[in-house]
C-alpha cells in the first residue's frame, strides 16, 4: 500500500476510534539505537503522555513522526508537547498539539 495513502487510513481510523493500537514500520534513523530503521512498532492510543514518553504523531500532512517527548507546557489552546529525536542533536522546531498525537509507542 502506498505510504501516503496508509498515514491517511491510519490517522482517519484513529480519530474515529475505530482502532486502539496500530502498528507502524519505522523509515528513518532519528530515534536510533531504541528504535531502528525497519524495526515494526505498536502504537497505543492514549491520553496521559508525560515527558520521556515515545509518541507517534502526524505534524505533516502523510507523514508520521516518533519522537521522544522532551517537555509538556500548558496553553489557552492546550497542551503543547516537545519533541526530540534520540538520535537527533537538536530539538524538534515545532511544537506538537494533541489533536495531532496518533499515540504512544508501546516499548
Amino acid at each position: 500500500m502506498n505510504k501516503n495513502l496508509y498515514c491517511h487510513i491510519l490517522k482517519k481510523m484513529f480519530d474515529m476510534e475505530k482502532m486502539e493500537h496500530a502498528q507502524v514500520r519505522v523509515y528513518g534513523w532519528s530515534m536510533m539505537p531504541i528504535i531502528q530503521k525497519g524495526d515494526i512498532i505498536t502504537v497505543v492510543k492514549c491520553k496521559d503522555i508525560m515527558v520521556r514518553d515515545i509518541i507517534c504523531f502526524m505534524k505533516f500532512p502523510n507523514h508520521f513522526t516518533v519522537h521522544r517527548v522532551i517537555a509538556v507546557k500548558y496553553s489557552l489552546d492546550g497542551k503543547r508537547y516537545y519533541t526530540k529525536g534520540d538520535n537527533n542533536w537538536y530539538l524538534d522546531d515545532y511544537c506538537v498539539y494533541e489533536y495531532e498525537i496518533l499515540g504512544k509507542v508501546l516499548m
